[in-house]
């Protein structure tokens, strides 16, 4: 699991490497590789909410979720529908929703079931689609540096573009009244736009704000703009020529939405809902407020209620405008941190909004990764730092208070228990590979004995005098770590004495780490380049690690990555949350394939196995389909870890002899490549690891 740095440092050297370009969303024609969206869960950070009879509409990152609010104090989850964008505002009309859906530009669903919402149409737009509102059949799309985008929804199936207008700032909100729309344009204020005629649209007037402008509604002769951190203003647009401000009024935070309702205005301020009297426009008036734990970035307000967009759904009740409390809410956990898989389990650490002094592990059967189930979960009293999966054990870290070392027996999904500890130690990142758990915790490297899951026990340390490792692998008798500072190599071969023999500096500041093969390849962002990608690094001579290529990638920051077979799969903020480098040739890498993830939220941690890759990100989980072949390179990778080792010999012999589970592809599994699987691969694997007597090299796969 990977961490993001508090402090950059804009001193690194650029690293000369091979730069590796690709539009989104496309794949090297050669590689032909399709990804495909499968499931996600723990929906978080909700953006904006719409509310229509007994139901709530919230856009999320990964889409829309629809609420039962028949109880407005105990909302219910009814329905959802991913978007492949990045929900950010959303607009109801009939029985249909309008979704800003950021780079995805507008989607078009219809909610006649509001159980069973589906996508009908969309529109991709010139930018960002950060705002919409519909009338007389066109949306109105605030599109970011494009300006007004006028969509016709006439046929739902298939919404056009027939009209824009390009504002000077960056639209963000959008309103209309008339034959006006009212832009939200950033910096460059308030910009009215004449719609008479959509197809040919002219600036009317335009009204400069305190601060930037992000949303506005418009009520009659004014429109109420949200000024981030300027608070609310006032405009006088009888005169829609001459727009003037008349009022304002300030909040504690940044002001991200803002609704009216007679003479009052309901506003989503950072720390929770403000309500102002407007009845004198040039004097509006702090009514009452509530504050929320988690910052508010939209709300709607119906039948004596404000709902609140504020990471997940709030529900204050505002019949007495003078004292708002909370009447209901629907929460989930919040960040997940870190991701584990097996055949049949993911383990996900997961933070707490609700207790924010507990975090809790989240067992899921994956055994049908198209359908995953919530098992079990243990509620941990602190902050978890890593996690691993071995076997039936799940391996925890917790930091303060607890500040321990767990191990957690997952044999029984539903009953997650705990059955060792070690501590007092605060471990930032960790692995297990065979009897061992290496820890970088406390400043140093720790290896503890792990063969009794009951009892682990520290028997050997490193300390380097400082070390803020971002990700640590284990390979060869060597544990591989990464750095601000680079790479850093030490050999473990002897646990109990763990020594240092290398670093090497790899002009960047290094972040996820993956070792095979002689190889490691290292997430690293490059900032005198302004971009991030993987390195890969020479160490089949591990005193002397070497750089062998790099594949940058613009714009790109990267935080971890998994490499199975020919492919690297790297997961981080960008154009393209995840990309995918074909690395068979590792002295030239190339991207093949990429796919979009919201670019608001922060990608902690990534797994392949199979054709599944399973990415754990701060607004939930993402679960996406590669079929890019099981057997890539050479068999034997049996249990399908990326390495072949001798835990894959023992995997086979507990499939053939022991009842043990089945491989995940009988191609690895089929190591002399003979079209079964049988006693001779396990003989064969045996020799090849063994480097004696014979040894049968394994097959290279078709």
């Amino acid at each position: 699991m990977k961490f993001l740095p508090k402090i950059l440092s804009a001193c690194l050297l650029a690293l000369p490497a091979l730069i590796c370009l690709l539009p989104a969303g496309q794949a090297r024609a050669a590689d032909n590789i399709e990804i495909d969206y499968v499931t996600s869960g723990f929906w978080a950070f909700a953006r904006d909410v719409a509310i229509d009879g007994n139901h709530a509409y919230a856009v999320f990152p990964y889409g829309l979720k629809v609420f039962d609010i028949t109880d407005p104090e105990a909302p219910l989850p009814a329905g959802e529908l991913y978007l492949p964008g990045d929900g950010q505002d959303i607009f109801i009309s009939g029985y249909y929703v309008y979704v800003a859906d950021e780079y995805a530009g507008l989607q078009v669903i219809d909610v006649s079931d509001p159980t069973a919402p589906v996508l009908l149409g969309s529109c991709d737009t010139p930018d960002r689609a950060l705002g919409v509102v519909v009338a007389g059949g066109y949306a109105y799309v605030a599109d970011r540096s494009s300006g007004l985008q006028v969509i016709d929804i006439s046929n739902p199936t298939a919404p056009s573009i027939v009209g824009n207008y390009d504002t000077p700032g960056t639209a963000r909100g959008v309103d209309v009244s008339g034959d006006y729309a009212y832009v939200a344009d950033g910096w460059d204020a308030l910009q009215i736009v004449n719609i008479f005629d959509p197809t040919a649209t002219s600036l009317a007037g335009s009204c400069s704000m305190p601060s930037l402008a992000y949303n506005v509604t418009v009520i009659g002769d004014y429109a109420y703009t949200a000024c981030g951190t300027a608070g609310f203003a006032i405009v006088n647009i009888s005169d829609p020529t001459s727009p003037t401000v008349v009022g304002s009024h300030d909040t504690p935070g940044i002001l991200y939405d803002i609704k009216v309702s007679g003479d009052y205005a309901h506003v989503a301020d950072y720390y929770g809902l403000r309500i102002f009297n407007i009845s004198d426009p040039a004097s509006p008036v702090l009514f009452g407020s509530y504050d929320l734990p988690e910052s508010s970035e939209g709300l709607d307000v119906s039948g004596g209620y404000a709902w609140m967009a504020c990471r997940d759904l709030a529900v204050i009740d505002i019949s007495d405008l003078s004292a708002p409390t909370l009447a209901g809410s629907w929460l989930q956990p919040g960040y997940v941190w870190g991701i584990a898989v097996s055949d049949d389990l993911a383990c996900l650490t997961q933070h707490q909004w609700v207790h924010e002094d507990r975090d809790a592990l989240q067992v899921i059967n994956i055994s049908d990764p198209d359908l995953p189930v919530l098992a079990g979960r243990y509620e941990t009293p602190s902050d978890i730092g890593d996690v691993d999966l071995s076997g039936t054990n799940c391996y925890l870290s917790e930091w303060s208070p607890a500040n321990t070392f767990g191990v957690l027996d997952v044999s029984d999904p539903a009953s997650p228990t705990q059955v060792g500890s070690y501590g007092p130690t605060s471990a930032r990142e960790l692995v297990v590979e065979g009897n061992y758990a290496y820890l970088v915790a406390d400043n140093a490297l720790k290896i503890l004995d792990v063969s009794d899951p009951t009892a682990p026990a520290l028997v050997g340390s490193y300390v380097p005098g400082y070390l803020f490792a971002e990700d640590i692998a284990v390979y060869g008798g060597y544990a591989y770590l990464t750095d601000w500072s680079g790479l850093l190599v030490i050999d473990v071969s002897n646990p109990s004495a763990p020594a240092p023999v290398a670093t090497l500096d790899l002009g960047g500041q290094a972040y996820g780490l993956e070792v095979s093969d002689n190889l490691a390849y290292v997430t690293t962002v490059w900032f005198m380049s302004s971009t991030g990608g993987v390195a890969i690094v020479d160490v089949s001579d591990p005193s002397a690690p070497a750089m062998a290529a790099s594949c940058e990638i613009f714009g790109y920051y990267p935080y971890d990555l998994d490499v199975q077979g020919s492919y690297a799969y790297v997961v981080g903020s960008g154009p393209d949350g995840l990309t995918i480098i074909d690395v068979a040739d590792p002295s030239a890498p190339s991207v093949v394939a990429s796919y979009f993830l919201p670019y608001a939220t922060w990608y902690q941690d990534i797994e392949v196995l199979g054709d599944y890759v399973y990415i754990a990100q701060s607004s939930g989980f993402l679960f996406l389909r590669v079929p890019v072949g099981c057997c890539q390179g050479m068999r034997g990778d049996v249990d399908g870890d990326g390495d072949t080792d001798s835990d894959d010999l023992h995997y086979l012999v507990a499939y053939l002899h022991q009842g043990g589970p089945d491989p995940g592809c009988h191609e690895e599994a089929d190591v002399n490549g003979d079209g079964e699987v049988t006693s001779k691969d396990i003989s064969c694997l045996a020799r090849y690891l063994n480097s004696k007597n014979n040894p049968c090299v394994p097959a290279q796969c078709p």
